[in-house]
């Protein structure tokens, strides 16, 4: 291939990636919402929600911790993150496409100072997986960052997959964070 060819080459592979995130933007699709149909929410997702958020804010002030405040931006992206994972079967707070927790509350316009994530697969509902975070150090110290005021929880049901007894039951991503 001669250099001209290259250049040319390579030229036009940039403007195609380049063209990429304005494609998605134009058709109303971020990494954060672009879920696909075989991402299924687990039951009433609200009601989960709400529980949850009540054991975290319970929890917290029995820890002398401020209560946290529900955001639809963590929402989102925790939602778009356990699609991910069931999608991808990856279990990892780095995605499979190098996103982390922050840029992922970033998709969803969330600009955070602080952010810490919980991911869990397999617990049945909102008080199995909150216990599940209590028991284990690290996700504990998460749900007890004095700084954390914003939280969103996300979930999604597998279906399929490998026969290792997790269809049907919902992976769980949680984001705590602060704004900048």
């Amino acid at each position: 291939m001669t250099a001209g060819r290259m250049a040319r080459t390579l030229a036009t592979a940039a403007a195609v990636l380049a063209a990429v995130p304005v494609a998605m933007s134009l058709a109303g699709m971020d990494r954060a919402s672009a879920q696909s149909a075989a991402c299924e929410a687990a039951g009433d997702a609200a009601a989960t929600r709400a529980a949850f958020y009540s054991a975290l804010n319970d929890w917290r002030g029995r820890e002398g911790l401020p209560a946290m405040a529900p955001d639809t931006a963590l929402e989102r992206a925790s939602d778009s993150y356990a699609c991910v994972m069931v999608e991808r079967e990856h279990f990892d707070h780095v995605g499979p496409d190098g996103s982390t927790p922050m840029t992922r509350a970033a998709d969803t316009g969330y600009t955070a100072c602080l952010i810490a994530e919980n991911i869990a697969a397999g617990q049945g509902d909102a008080a199995e997986v909150f216990q599940a975070w209590l028991d284990s150090p690290g996700h504990r110290r998460n749900m007890a960052l004095d700084d954390a005021s914003d939280v969103g929880l996300g979930l999604t049901i597998r279906r399929g997959g490998p026969q290792d007894g997790l269809q049907g039951r919902p992976y769980w991503a949680l984001l705590l964070g602060r704004r900048c």
